[in-house]
């Protein structure tokens, strides 16, 4: 049976491929980490946009009820279906927060959206695993607690929430990931030609040596010429 390693060549080339995939693989795990990590901030920093955008829209009615029109700014949430959906709950004393409005978006969601992502008192900014519902799942949450006055001194607690498909954001990273690998592709071939050309390079007095050994036991040679590498005298 043929021993792989009993070639020097063949260790070096070995050795140094490994060590090349173990960095390529790190490298790209790490960018690829840093790119979802950029992503998810800016949809964070999108979604709390919306939830202030949400409050200044909100008025008081004389009855001293917090009031939100059918209709709101952002485009997206009076279009049902649209992957961007918005609720506004309100706890008075010691009732139980009750919705005082959701966004025309939310038609047929009401139930997902409500158990799972409305959150009182906090900011909510999470990635929610598919296992869980079989819609609810891979949503982002944004939500936020205020504290509100009315003109009759009575305070009220307002929590806003905005969620948001996953869609464009798992587009954009599976874009991303196509030409993060593609292009670490190239470069995983280039570097593996260039390291098996400087293998060969580094070699070529070992070669000579063994060529010039091979003439002294023969006899066409009587020694070792002086011209090697220092390593090799």
């Amino acid at each position: 049976m043929v021993n792989l390693f009993s070639s020097l060549k063949k260790r070096l080339l070995f050795t140094a491929t490994g060590i090349l995939i173990i960095f390529l693989v790190g490298l790209a795990y790490i960018i690829d980490r840093a790119y979802q990590a950029g992503l998810e901030s800016q949809v964070e920093a999108r979604l709390q946009s919306m939830v202030f955008s949400l409050l200044t829209a909100i008025e008081e009615s004389d009855q001293g009820k917090l009031v939100i029109p059918e209709e709101v700014a952002e485009p997206s949430f009076n279009n049902v279906g649209s992957g961007l959906y918005a609720i506004a709950l309100v706890k008075q004393g010691d009732l139980e927060a009750g919705v005082i409005w959701k966004s025309r978006s939310t038609i047929g969601m009401e139930s997902c959206f409500l158990k799972d992502f409305v959150k009182k008192k906090q900011h909510l900014f999470l990635f929610i695993n598919k296992k869980k519902k079989k819609y609810c799942g891979g949503i982002f949450s944004f939500s936020k607690g205020f504290s509100w006055e009315t003109f009759s001194g009575e305070s009220l607690l307002l929590t806003l929430a905005v969620i948001e498909d996953r869609g464009e954001y798992l587009k954009q990273l599976e874009s991303f990931r196509l030409t993060l690998f593609v292009g670490l592709g190239f470069v995983t071939l280039f570097l593996f030609l260039a390291q098996w050309l400087m293998l060969r390079w580094g070699l070529l007095p070992v070669q000579r040596m063994e060529a010039d050994l091979e003439r002294i036991e023969v006899g066409d040679a009587k020694l070792l010429p002086v011209d090697y590498p220092l390593e090799l005298k």
